[in-house]
């Protein structure tokens, strides 16, 4: 399995002495269906033959659920069982060495306590690290703490992605904002609990949030964006940091796509989003690009025709954004769209392109709008020349894969 460092997001550490009445494979099996995105196997007292026959069990459980399984420690014991890696303390087979003998795409964690170990394990291959501990360790209480600037500090002296870890749990996660790490390793955090697998979805609903906020900090204090467009939001505490960092930065030229309802027709938003985006990003917001099913979840009126669509984009004007573009696409006979701005109700006329590669034109709608107001064109020029780029992204009838595939976003290249 390639790495990723959003597999990092929650690394969830074995250990055994949790286990009580359930399986350790029925406690990982938890932590997964809870969302748990990378397993470390950590069995230090098991002969090696049964660590690899539990390893191999375990594998294929977290492949079942697209999560790569790491090795604590044991190279040989990783390879011989199919795992996707392994994790190597300082007193363990050095990474350099490991990188020679393993297969391209082998995973290799190490673990580091300064700088100059991190800088070495980068050297050596490591595709992360894992930094700590940060917090007192039930399961390693002679462990050596680092301070979140420590913390800190060894994140940013490498280019490869790393993990606190050391005694963290749901409670104490927010300590660590702006530790610049990609993910939390987790052992009794998870483990220990009585519901694993409420507790693991509740762990990595905190950590989404406090790294949405870390990520918004460096984007807007390092080169200030001239527009932000906003896609899809999956819960509403999501939606609240977004708001605070908005306004917290005077963020311009916000271009809100209500994304609400995925093309098979299922939700995509949980536990009121609708009610907090409308109160949280609309009033922040230059355009929001809401199509008919969303408009009609949005205003609470049926539409069936363009006078169903301007009665609905008046009311959808009253929710505090400066301007409303809803979009046709929907609608049976054409693909016209309306633009409320400044009392004005403009329609941008459009055609039907008859292309089954459709996947992702109000997402690129509304960064293409977003784009254009941040080189500085007015509203309405800004929504005619996106509405034009995708009739051409769409007309170019590019055909990738199976299924409902992306629209060409290149196409102007072929004239260069």
């Amino acid at each position: 399995m390639k790495f990723h460092k959003d597999m990092l997001l929650l690394y969830a550490v074995t250990d055994r002495k949790w286990t009580g009445r359930h399986t350790l494979y029925e406690q990982i099996e938890d932590a997964l269906k809870g969302g748990a995105t990378m397993i470390q196997l950590r069995e230090k007292d098991l002969p090696e033959s049964r660590l690899v026959a539990e390893a191999e069990k375990i594998k294929e459980l977290c492949h079942s659920y697209h999560v790569p399984l790491i090795i604590n420690d044991n190279v040989k014991a990783a390879l011989l069982s199919g795992a996707d890696g392994v994790h190597v303390g300082k007193e363990d087979m050095a990474v350099s060495d490991i990188r020679k003998i393993v297969p391209e795409d082998f995973i290799i964690g190490a673990t580091a306590k300064t700088t100059e170990q991190a800088k070495k394990a980068e050297q050596g291959g490591a595709d992360y690290l894992g930094v700590g501990a940060v917090f007192p360790s039930p399961t390693k209480q002679d462990a050596i703490r680092i301070t979140r600037d420590q913390l800190k500090e060894i994140c940013s002296a490498v280019s490869v992605p790393a993990v606190a870890i050391g005694g963290i749990t749901r409670q104490n996660i927010e300590e660590l904002a702006g530790g610049k790490m990609a993910g939390a390793a987790v052992v009794s955090g998870i483990f220990s609990a009585q519901d694993i697998q409420k507790e693991t979805a509740l762990l990595k609903k905190k950590i989404q949030e406090e790294f949405l906020g870390d990520q918004l900090d460096a984007v807007f204090e390092d080169i200030y964006p001239e527009a932000v467009k906003i896609g899809m939001v999956s819960s509403k505490e999501l939606i609240q940091v977004i708001g605070e960092k908005l306004r917290f930065y005077q963020a311009k030229n916000v271009v809100v796509d209500p994304v609400m309802v995925a093309s098979s027709g299922s939700s995509l938003m949980k536990n009121n989003g609708a009610e907090m985006m409308i109160k949280e990003l609309f009033p922040l917001a230059s355009l929001i690009t809401p199509n008919i099913p969303e408009a009609e979840i949005l205003s609470g009126c049926e539409i069936k025709n363009k006078q169903d669509m301007e009665a609905a984009a008046e009311k959808l004007s009253d929710l505090g954004a400066e301007a409303v573009l809803l979009k046709g696409g929907h609608s049976i006979s054409d693909a016209d769209d309306l633009l409320c701005v400044e009392g004005q109700k403009i329609w941008i006329r459009g055609r039907r392109i008859h292309n089954p590669n459709t996947h992702g034109t109000g997402c690129t709608l509304s960064s293409a709008i977003a784009s254009n107001l941040a080189k500085g064109m007015e509203m309405e020029e800004a929504v005619r020349k996106a509405k034009e780029y995708i009739s051409k992204a769409l007309e170019a009838g590019l055909d990738l894969g199976k299924g409902s595939g992306p629209l060409d976003h290149a196409f102007y290249m072929a004239n260069l």
